[in-house]
């Protein structure tokens, strides 16, 4: 690699440090701004008769090796449009302006304007006393033989350069979301090599889609970071702006971003969202980019070199924060949220508090604040409203209740609204959920009949219709507000019956010792509690699709059966004249036996479930008068075994 020097900047150094190193005083002065090789210019000394030929190594070392240089031009006149000369073309490199012509023109007018607006400076495009001084202060470097570095300032005075320069493919196709801040978009490794490196100018190229020219209408500013080290930042209207190619461009000028040698470091291009991103102006189409020899890299003995050899850029979308960041409002029934069953309530006063849903709200890629929860409430009766069954119904959530009062007016399904809740969940977090309702007394006549079953729900409709904001205040939308909460059926009687699952087991065996069709033998076990009075339960049982009306009915689950069939029905209580007694308040197990022979059919996966369960206050009159409990009015719906492989 050829490096060049500016004699200007070394002419003081050759003399002195040929006069240290050679025991010869002189002084070399230059009145040009020519650039030569370290190898050209010791002949040139040779020539002149300053140095002995055979003394060439050993001044080239020594000025290698040697003291103090100057980065650049030292400005002594005002410069404006119409300006022309070697410290025009000097200015010119030293902004990024391509090609130098050494005429002050527009370009770099609005290159000098940028630089003042990065440095504090009136941005006029004028470049006088106060942006010379700047200049002048920041391109004159001292530095000192050593081989250490420290506090980040470039020491030695090696002639180095960057090396391995590749993209970053971790920085790709990134998605910048509205109020975010210095997302990187674009990103650069690379090694210094033979001696430290210093960034001292970036050009940043964005390119918009083709019509679309208003960039300060989704990101703010740009940036540029070595490391975690921030270099530079420039707003979106500090840059200039090429309408016809559709493109805008920053300059970072007069950095001050050190590579140790050998060290890897990594350059990243960042911008930030605007804070009130219009969903119409959000998208793809969007490029960042580093043009070729967009890097100008400066090392301890001043020399610079340009990188990369190509342009190198990366494609980002500017979205919405929603859509940037994958916000979830997640939606889940809890598994403590009960199951069918039958509820007590009292004949003459309310019952408070009766628990009929419990569910999640999960938050993900935001905090969320939610204000407005609709919930679905239905009922069993086709005569009465929601409102003949609850007067009032409540979410309950870390503790605080919201309360509404159910209209009097409506069908059997009532949307209830529960708003204004100000209730904000943390990114990642999940809060708990509990519906109950006041029941009104069970007053047959008045108010609803008994078996009458409620149950509230959260479908697709219901979460849709969720009242939600993210972090940055946009509303979530449909896609954003996922999953159901269905809540099951709670029955409500002042007398009956609560049945609860326990245990099932299933039992394949031969018919007889050498034949092949299989048994299956399934026993249920199924606890019933009364309350408010005695219960009868009806000890008869059979299939649901046989005639009659049965104690216990069960179905076949599975394939299609064609074999032989029994059942039997055991309780741990009293047994009656045709009945089972579960007296008030006290608890029974019941057992039902089914053995399914597979003679007829085919080889298949059979299981058995309990439909209906009937009871009765008292152990008379015919069957039926016995009030049915099924799923829909409070048996639950686990009551069955698993289903098992009866081959022929």
């Amino acid at each position: 690699m050829t490096k060049t020097l500016n004699i200007k900047a070394v002419a003081a150094v050759v003399g002195i440090a040929l006069a240290l190193s050679l025991g010869l005083g002189f002084a070399v002065q230059s009145a040009g701004a020519q650039s030569m090789s370290m190898s050209q210019l010791v002949d040139l000394f040779i020539q002149l008769g300053i140095i002995a030929p055979d003394k060439a190594a050993a001044a080239q070392a020594a000025v290698t090796t040697s003291t103090t240089s100057s980065m650049g031009t030292t400005y002594t006149r005002d410069l404006t449009v119409g300006s022309t000369g070697a410290d025009v073309t000097a200015l010119q490199m030293m902004l990024g302006v391509s090609p130098a012509t050494g005429y002050f023109g527009s370009i770099t007018k609005a290159a000098v304007t940028q630089y003042q607006a990065q440095n504090g400076i009136p941005a006029t495009g004028y470049f006088g006393p106060l942006t010379r001084a700047k200049v002048n202060a920041s391109v004159v470097v001292t530095t000192t033989t050593t081989t250490t570095t420290t506090g980040g300032v470039m020491t030695g005075s090696g002639e180095g350069f960057l090396d391995d320069i590749e993209e970053l493919s971790s920085v790709s196709t990134e998605e910048v979301g509205e109020d975010e801040e210095d997302v990187q978009v674009l990103g650069l490794e690379m090694i210094a090599e033979d001696a430290d490196q210093q960034i001292d100018r970036v050009i940043v190229d964005i390119l918009t889609p083709t019509g679309n020219d208003d960039l300060e209408d989704l990101i703010t500013d740009v940036s540029v970071w070595l490391d975690d080290e921030l270099l530079g930042r420039m707003d979106v209207e500090d840059g200039s702006h090429d309408r016809t190619a559709d493109e805008y461009t920053f300059r970072f000028t007069g950095l001050d971003g050190v590579i140790e040698e050998g060290d890897l470091a990594e350059l990243f291009v960042a911008v930030s969202g605007v804070s009130n991103l219009d969903g119409t102006d959000s998208g793809d189409g969007w490029t960042a980019r580093i043009p070729a020899n967009g890097i100008r890299a400066v090392s301890p003995n001043g020399t610079d070199d340009f990188y990369p050899s190509t342009l190198i850029s990366e494609a980002f979308t500017v979205e919405t924060f929603a859509s940037a960041n994958s916000i979830e409002l997640a939606v889940a029934k809890d598994s403590s949220s009960p199951d069918t069953q039958s509820v007590e309530v009292d004949d003459s006063d309310d019952t408070d508090g009766v628990e009929l849903l419990v569910f999640r709200l999960n938050a993900d890629g935001s905090d969320i604040e939610v204000n407005d929860i609709p919930v679905l409430f239905t009922i069993s009766s086709t005569t009465a409203q929601v409102s003949s069954v609850a007067n009032t119904v409540t979410l309950e959530i870390d503790g605080e209740e919201f309360s509404e009062t159910v209209i009097t007016t409506g069908g059997a399904t009532r949307i209830v609204t529960f708003d204004d809740l100000d209730l904000t969940i943390e990114d990642g977090d999940t809060v708990t959920v509990v519906v109950t309702a006041d029941i009104n007394d069970l007053d047959t006549g008045v108010s609803f009949d008994s078996g009458t079953s409620l149950k509230a729900e959260l479908t697709s409709t219901q979460v849709d219709a969720i009242d939600a904001e993210d972090e940055s205040g946009e509303d979530i939308t449909d896609a954003d507000a996922t999953g159901t909460a269905l809540g099951e059926e709670q029955s409500f009687y002042a007398d009956g019956v609560s049945i609860e699952f326990v245990s099932a087991t299933e039992v394949v065996s031969d018919t007889a010792d050498g034949e092949t069709n299989d048994r299956g033998t399934y026993t249920l076990r199924f606890n019933v509690t009364s309350f408010g009075a005695d219960a009868y339960i009806a000890s008869t049982t059979a299939s649901t699709s046989a005639a009659g009306t049965q104690g216990v009915e069960w179905s076949i689950i599975g394939n299609a059966f064609t074999g032989t069939e029994t059942a039997n029905l055991t309780s741990s209580g009293d047994e009656e004249t045709a009945s089972f007694l579960v007296e008030d308040g006290q608890t029974e197990e019941f057992v039902l036996t089914v053995v399914l022979v597979n003679t007829a059919g085919t080889a298949g996966f059979y299981g058995i479930q309990v439909d209906t369960v009937r009871f009765n206050e008292s152990n008379s009159g015919a069957i039926a008068d016995y009030t049915a409990v099924t799923s829909a009015t409070g048996l639950p719906d686990d009551i069955e075994t698993d289903e098992v492989n009866l081959e022929t």
